[in-house]
């Protein structure tokens, strides 16, 4: 394993890092005190987030087409990729979700916005040049973050899971799901 070097730790985006770690905070605190009366206001509310934050990252990144266009097939491949995933693991019995306007199968459809517009906007957000410390420290915050919202989104009752399925699961499926968009990002997919 080839050792870290201060350009990996130069290449490192710290201030996006920082800022999506305390953005990430303020809405754990948000989604721990708030109770959305009706239920399908969270979804809406993340849809919301999740929009403004594709306008400013297509803000920064709007001159270059080649990477707006990839973000824009990972965006494409994470909301299929969710929908299978949700559905298969709802098909097997390991959870269902509750609240939403809209299931398609079992996945809410702002769920699909979400990883649609979400995606679109992490993808851009991602630093044009691989850097594995940033990949490393991204997958973390995305898998921990991922699985507290979803024990928040068990706390009220908007996701309920069943046989066994756990948080620590759920860090796993994300950890996983992250290392998959970081390869598609990077490996599979042309770097503008």
């Amino acid at each position: 394993m080839k050792p870290i070097t201060p350009e990996d730790l130069m290449g490192v985006d710290w201030r996006s890092l920082l800022v999506l770690e305390v953005l990430f905070i303020i809405l754990i605190i948000i989604c721990w005190f708030c109770t959305f009366n009706p239920p399908y206001l969270i979804y809406f509310f993340f849809v919301f987030l999740s929009i403004m934050w594709l306008f400013i990252e297509l803000k920064y990144n709007w001159e270059d087409r080649k990477k707006v266009k990839k973000a824009l097939k990972i965006a494409l491949f994470l909301m299929v990729f969710d929908f299978v995933v949700e559905n298969t693991g709802a098909y097997l019995g390991l959870w269902k979700v509750t609240g939403s306007v809209l299931q398609i199968g079992v996945v809410p459809i702002e769920v699909m916005l979400i990883a649609f517009f979400g995606g679109w906007a992490w993808a851009l957000y991602l630093p044009k040049k691989y850097n594995k410390i940033h990949t490393f420290l991204d997958i973390v915050i995305f898998s921990v973050f991922g699985a507290v919202g979803e024990f928040l989104f068990v706390r009220h009752g908007f996701l309920v899971y069943l046989d066994g399925w756990t948080s620590t699961h759920a860090f796993i499926g994300y950890a996983a799901t992250w290392v998959i968009l970081h390869l598609l990002n990077y490996q599979f997919l042309e770097v503008g």
